[in-house]
């Protein structure tokens, strides 16, 4: 017959969560956001057709990138 044991030592001490004292103002919770928000994406005008591209990527239109053709268009 197996006899029932209660719960060990490890199993009586229990997990506590972390729990802020304070609450967090509504200054602190934005000021934490401040860098969340969107940022539009940097463009350079292409120097052969003076269209926007973006910075070290290749030219869609033209297919050149530092002035090496890349890619055959």
């Amino acid at each position: 017959m197996v006899e029932a044991t209660g719960p060990t030592a490890e199993e009586k001490e229990f997990k506590v969560m972390a729990v802020p004292k304070k609450k967090t103002s509504k200054s602190k919770r934005d000021m934490r956001r401040a860098h969340h928000a969107l940022k539009s994406p940097t463009v350079v005008e292409d120097k052969h057709t003076g269209e926007n591209v973006r910075p070290h990527h290749v030219c869609r239109k033209t297919g050149m990138y530092k002035g090496v053709q890349v890619i055959d268009v």
